[in-house]
């Protein structure tokens, strides 16, 4: 618990010291991501609802004069993410944008101070650079995109397991909520995790992690006293989006190979993919069962390639089994290989494909079957 509060009140103190440099610092602001959720909670401020888009796209007129309505779906996502960085309704767009910036760069920071605690410590600062430089970190660190919660969250249950915090656990497992299709296969894995465990640190973390459920469902209701219904509502607007339906910018292998098939639906791919994968690691099962990290950096990349839908920067959450992969292989040539998967997505920017880049998705492949083959028990 002790951790819990320290760790608790240093980001409080990070957050503070980020809305400080954010009113100070000369980055302009850009028509990004980041003015969904700034508008949702703008939207908020002035009494409309958390989802009420028709409200909130005045607001981004003013902000962005001519956008056309289709370049900025609602903010699909739970209340509770909006509840969580509610202040920065309270700064002006370009102070937020700045702010928001900085919060991402330190949650990229932590997350790979949480990833590479077995290394040394110019190693962990060469991780640290990695992080920062991972091709779909600078996409989205670019745009002010969401996932790094996600990211956080993984990084955060494999270091929770490794101490057996539980309050920690339970965080960890409360973050992977924030962008529920990216971080739901990971959720999934790491509390059916805990379920099959006896110890008395599974016990504190399932009952904490329930708790840290309805704090979650508070936060939310706080936010949108209708969430329960407006919520997924946003989410099948934002879904009948001409660009969100067409995804020419998705990089996932079920929307690739669905469009080779032809009249195959993504989803029914993703489903064959899925299974696919199931059975796979059912088969081997046993390197992985009674081992927390490996399980997760596996539904990291397994998430990589099984999503209907996915864009590059959701695939920062690679830089779980990657990073795992490579503090646990003492082989050079695996970890060259590791090497190579982590600079491969560049050349697709440099060929111009950094839209839809289907080698991210190979990468999750790759690195699931690298998990699943060469983790001991």
């Amino acid at each position: 618990m002790f951790r819990f509060v320290k760790i608790f009140a240093s980001t409080l103190l990070f957050v503070l010291l980020a809305i400080a440099l954010g009113g100070v610092l000369p980055q302009p602001a850009l028509r990004s991501d980041f003015m969904s959720l700034y508008h949702a909670l703008a939207g908020w401020r002035a009494g409309a609802s958390f989802y009420d888009f028709a409200a909130q796209y005045q607001l981004i007129l003013k902000t962005a004069p001519g956008i056309s309505i289709e370049q900025y779906p609602y903010f699909p996502y739970p209340p509770w993410y909006g509840g969580t960085f509610f202040f920065l309704a309270f700064l002006p767009f370009d102070w937020a944008y700045r702010t928001w910036t900085i919060l991402n760069l330190g949650i990229l920071a932590l997350s790979a101070h949480l990833l590479s605690t077995d290394l040394d410590k110019r190693t962990r600062l060469f991780a640290l650079i990695a992080f920062i430089l991972f091709f779909p970190s600078v996409g989205l660190i670019g745009v002010g995109n969401y996932t790094l919660p996600v990211l956080l969250g993984g990084a955060l249950f494999i270091f929770a397991t490794r101490k057996e915090d539980a309050p920690l656990a339970a965080l960890a497992l409360a973050l992977l909520t924030f962008k529920p299709h990216i971080g739901f296969i990971i959720a999934l894995s790491g509390f059916v995790w805990l379920m099959t465990q006896k110890t008395i640190f599974a016990r504190r973390a399932r009952g904490m992690t329930i708790a840290a459920g309805f704090i979650l469902a508070g936060i939310g209701f706080a936010i949108e006293p209708r969430w329960p219904l407006t919520f997924p509502q946003s989410i099948l607007t934002w879904q009948a989006s001409p660009y969100i339906h067409a995804c020419s910018y998705c990089g996932n292998l079920a929307t690739m190979l669905a469009r080779v098939s032809g009249d195959v639906s993504t989803y029914a791919v993703s489903g064959v993919l899925l299974l696919l994968a199931i059975t796979l690691a059912y088969a081997w099962r046993k390197n992985i069962s009674d081992n927390p990290a490996a399980l997760i950096s596996l539904s990291a990349a397994l998430t990589g390639f099984v999503l209907p839908y996915m864009v590059n920067y959701d695939y920062v959450i690679l830089l779980i089994p990657l990073t795992y992969a490579f503090t646990h292989s003492a082989s050079p040539k695996i970890r060259a290989a590791l090497i190579a998967l982590y600079l491969l997505p560049w050349l697709s920017f440099v060929f111009g494909r950094a839209s839809g880049n289907i080698i991210l998705a190979i990468t999750g492949v790759t690195l699931f079957l690298l998990l699943l083959t060469r983790t001991k028990e």
